[in-house]
């Protein structure tokens, strides 16, 4: 069908992470904040989490009235695997994503608020244009980062910390 610009932002705002290894309290903030529209601060998230800098996934979801998945459900995977349902949490249901990145670096989460690529586009058997993530790169993939304040892609957050996405922690509102 031929090639289109996707550009998708949604205004996370950024939360700085206070310990060393507290990523994922102020990730997890920044994505419940957007969620629900609240203030959570990286204290009170943390507070909220029993005191630990080790995010209670399901616990935090529990607490702030959110539905809670992981993917894969266990165990890692890549990106290569992981971009399509990335993607789509991003394109069809309108949500950031929380992710880790892991190397021979160290690990670290961010959250993914956006995309902005040229994909292909196909149609698919009712006539509906869709696009194809195939060729999706993680510098397409756009971050906010509680840990450094000059990453903007995913591909930031691999480079830095020389390794590749593994998971995805998705959390999504209860209709």
């Amino acid at each position: 069908m031929g090639y289109k610009t996707v550009n998708l932002d949604f205004p996370v705002k950024r939360i700085i992470q206070k310990d060393n290894d507290g990523c994922a309290v102020a990730s997890t903030a920044m994505e419940v904040n957007y969620l629900n529209g609240t203030s959570y601060s990286y204290e009170a998230m943390k507070n909220l989490n029993r005191n630990s800098t080790t995010m209670d996934w399901a616990y935090i979801a529990s607490k702030c009235n959110l539905n809670y998945n992981r993917d894969p459900l266990s165990g890692d995977s890549n990106f290569d695997t992981l971009k399509i349902n990335l993607f789509s949490k991003l394109y069809y249901s309108r949500i950031p994503v929380i992710v880790r990145v892991q190397g021979s670096s160290g690990q670290h989460y961010v959250v993914v608020n956006g995309f902005q690529g040229t994909l292909p586009f196909y149609l698919n058997d009712d006539g509906t244009e869709l696009p194809s993530v195939l060729g999706a790169t993680t510098n397409m993939f756009k971050i906010v980062d509680p840990g450094f304040s000059d990453h903007y892609t995913l591909a930031d957050v691999i480079a830095h910390y020389n390794g590749d996405l593994k998971a995805l922690y998705v959390y999504t509102k209860k209709w």
